[in-house]
C-alpha cells in the first residue's frame, strides 16, 4: 500500500491556516526564507487522518524504532546540544534526493508534505518541541524515527552502510 501524494497535497491549508490550529506559531516558520517556505506543506486534518491509518494498518511501530523485519539496514544518531551541523550531515548521507517529497508526520495534527532538503535544512524547527517525528516517502522504501529521547532511526532497504559515528552513545535500542 502506498499513499497517493495528489490525493494528501489536496488535503493542505496555508501555513497560516495551519498555525490557527497547531502547535506551531506563525513565528516558527517566520525564519524560513519566503522561497522555502512555499515547499512546506501543512496538511489539514483529514489528510492527517489517511497517514495515521497508513502508519497504523503498516504497524510501522510495532517495534520500536520499527516493525521487526520491515527494514534490513537501521541507522542511527544522536541529537545533543551543538552538534545540530553533524545532524544535518547525518542526514544528508540518507542519499535522498533534496527534492524528493517526503510526508513529516508529528501527530495528528501537526504532518506535512516537504522536501527531503527542507527537512534536513529546517530540521530544528520541525523538531522544536522534541516529540516523536516519523519521515517516510509515498511508499515507505525507508523511514526515520526522530525518538523524543533525542535519537534518530533511519530503516531501508536499499544498499546503505551505517557510519559508526554516534556508536559512543547509548540508544534506547
Amino acid at each position: 500500500m502506498e499513499i497517493d501524494f495528489s490525493k494528501i497535497q489536496n488535503q493542505t491549508v496555508t501555513i497560516q491556516d495551519f498555525c490557527l490550529k497547531s502547535r506551531f506559531s506563525l513565528e516558527d516558520f517566520e525564519q524560513i526564507p519566503v522561497i522555502h517556505r512555499s515547499q512546506i506543506n501543512p496538511i489539514n486534518l483529514h489528510g492527517t487522518k489517511i497517514i495515521t491509518n497508513f502508519i497504523e494498518e503498516r504497524k510501522l511501530h510495532e517495534d520500536v524504532p520499527f516493525k521487526k523485519g520491515l527494514f534490513r539496514i537501521i541507522d542511527k544518531a544522536k541529537i545533543l546540544d551543538g552538534n545540530e551541523k553533524e545532524i544535518s550531515k547525518w542526514l544528508f548521507r540518507r542519499g535522498l534526493p533534496f527534492d524528493r517529497k517526503i510526508i513529516l508526520y508529528i501527530d495528528e495534527g501537526n504532518t506535512f508534505i516537504i522536501t527531503w532538503k527542507i527537512f534536513i535544512k529546517y530540521f530544528g524547527i520541525f523538531n522544536l518541541y522534541h516529540d516523536d517525528i516519523v519521515v517516510f516517502d509515498e511508499n515507505l522504501q525507508w523511514a526515520i524515527l526522530v525518538y523524543h529521547e533525542n535519537e534518530i532511526y533511519f530503516g531501508t532497504n536499499k544498499d546503505f552502510i551505517p557510519r559508526d559515528a554516534f556508536s559512543e552513545y547509548e540508544f534506547s535500542w
